[in-house]
């Protein structure tokens, strides 16, 4: 894939919203790497914590098809979390954190099964402390927002930014999150999606004058629900969210790590 950064017309659009209740939620930083869970055992707020990390706080998984698995893990280790959405299935992981202004985001990610048709899938959301969402990434079908492409949305809805790659290659991806609450004209999105382990971003988005909201970050979660068309199926792994810097690859410090500055060219 080829490294192209630019800026899509921004346009707003109205979003199916799933929301988990927060709580309050311990200090960051917190990580999950899924290794503490056995292969093709549903995952449950008890199973995953210990040598995984930092234990979900909620966990939705009604039909069991979120699972540890080991058929597609990053390569720093052995397991990793397997996600199955057919059609009207809710499927989410959250983590409640003591509220901060700022935060870093990463988590690894490999797509396989996208529905062609069908609404996208609201994969991960950052929400305020009480639970309004802030920030949401949606991955696409073919009928909304192409198969396999992230859309970013800020707190009021608008498209801030669109892949031009499609990332349903069965491939391992890291995507890369920074966020300072404000309101529209103060609050900060910065976004790089990179191959697995790599320090240059196949495509990046940085804006300094985006809707996060004004209040303080305190919760997330991830998976969502298919909304017609067929099956999603991706697996996650390398989970990791703190307020002091950028966490990088695999094995990189949470604190101090590298600062990948990208180039941002208009369309």
């Amino acid at each position: 894939m080829s490294g192209i950064f630019r800026l899509p017309a921004p346009f707003h659009r109205w979003r199916r919203r799933w929301f988990v209740p927060s709580a309050a939620g311990a200090a960051l930083p917190k990580s999950n790497t899924a290794e503490g869970g056995t292969d093709n055992v549903a995952v449950t707020t008890g199973n995953s914590g210990g040598a995984s990390g930092d234990a979900w706080n909620a966990v939705t998984n009604p039909s069991g098809t979120l699972i540890f698995d080991t058929e597609r893990v990053v390569d720093t280790g052995a397991m990793a979390y397997k996600m199955q959405m057919p059609d009207g299935n809710p499927v989410l992981l959250h983590w409640d954190f003591a509220p901060v202004a700022e935060l870093y985001f990463r988590m690894y990610v490999n797509i396989g099964d996208v529905p062609t048709t069908g609404a996208g899938l609201e994969f991960l959301r950052i929400k305020q402390a009480g639970g309004a969402h802030v920030f949401l990434i949606e991955l696409g079908t073919t009928t909304d927002n192409g198969a396999g492409k992230f859309t970013l949305y800020d707190q009021g809805g608008l498209n801030q930014f669109s892949t031009v790659n499609a990332y349903n290659d069965d491939a391992w991806y890291r995507l890369e999150l920074h966020l300072i609450k404000g309101d529209a004209t103060a609050g900060t999105i910065e976004f790089h999606i990179y191959d697995l382990h790599e320090t240059t971003p196949l495509e990046s988005f940085v804006d300094t004058s985006a809707d996060v909201g004004s209040v303080d970050m305190g919760s997330l979660d991830f998976g969502g629900t298919g909304q017609g068309g067929g099956i999603w199926e991706l697996w996650l792994d390398d989970i990791g969210v703190t307020n002091v810097d950028w966490l990088g690859p695999t094995g990189s410090p949470a604190a101090g790590g590298q600062k990948f500055m990208p180039v941002v060219v208009a369309a």
